[in-house]
């Protein structure tokens, strides 16, 4: 597993920051348009959802390399 980073979620403004570079991540690793766009307000409504319950929590963001399915 590669660990790319953390992201303290405490305001609106940093789900905002999490949606945003979710977004760039998935653009920069090739996915399409719509895909961004689903991963970015999967991203958003996960943290807001969380919020909910907490006052604060921490995005952990990683990747998995796994054999392809061909």
């Amino acid at each position: 597993m590669i660990e790319l980073g953390r992201m303290r979620i405490e305001t609106e403004a940093s789900i905002v920051d999490a949606r945003s570079k979710i977004g760039a991540l998935t653009r920069s690793l090739g996915f399409d348009v719509v895909t961004v766009a689903r991963m970015a307000a999967l991203v958003s409504e996960m943290c807001r959802k969380a919020r909910e319950n907490h006052e604060h929590f921490h995005l952990d963001v990683a990747l998995d390399q796994r054999e392809s399915r061909d």
